[in-house]
């Protein structure tokens, strides 16, 4: 299949219900993880989230939404949350909060999805992360209030997504 942007786009961003609740986090090398299941409302697209945060640094973690085509083998990584986990080689904005985006280019050329990286001021912490991950990929909000209410009460804080 050969991908554009908004292809992407609307898979990012099309109203999503979640078919395989998220489970208790499970402790795997050193990170808490947590994966659930979703499909599109159409039933056209499904999805993996998942998230990710180390035990001892919490402040290294990652909130994530794979694309699960089923026309083709494998996954996309469509989009990840990230919190600052150190320099890398390659990308300068990994000891800064940001947000992985996949890019067609990079997925057409067989190349890592998710390598176009910004920076971000979205979200301050792991559970912000959440739940602005969540609005960004339009999760229903009866999912979002049952597997992923925000915590204590407290509403999104940001509205506007850069998708």
């Amino acid at each position: 299949m050969n991908y554009t942007e908004q292809f992407l786009k609307t898979l990012r961003t099309c109203e999503k219900k979640i078919t395989t609740a998220p489970g208790e986090f499970k402790e795997d090398r050193g990170h808490r993880k947590q994966d659930f299941e979703m499909m599109s409302l159409d039933e056209e697209h499904h999805f993996i989230g998942f998230t990710r945060q180390n035990i001892h640094f919490i402040e290294n973690f990652s909130v994530g939404l794979l694309y699960n085509p089923r026309s083709e083998r494998g996954k996309i990584t469509l989009l990840r949350y990230n919190g600052p986990h150190g320099e890398n080689v390659e990308i300068e904005h990994h000891e800064t909060i940001h947000i992985h985006y996949a890019t067609a280019d990079r997925i057409n050329a067989g190349k890592k999805a998710e390598g176009h990286v910004v920076p971000t001021d979205r979200y301050a912490s792991f559970e912000d992360a959440i739940q602005v991950f969540l609005k960004t990929i339009n999760l229903r909000e009866e999912d979002k209030k049952q597997y992923f209410p925000p915590p204590n009460g407290q509403g999104f804080l940001f509205d506007d997504e850069h998708s």
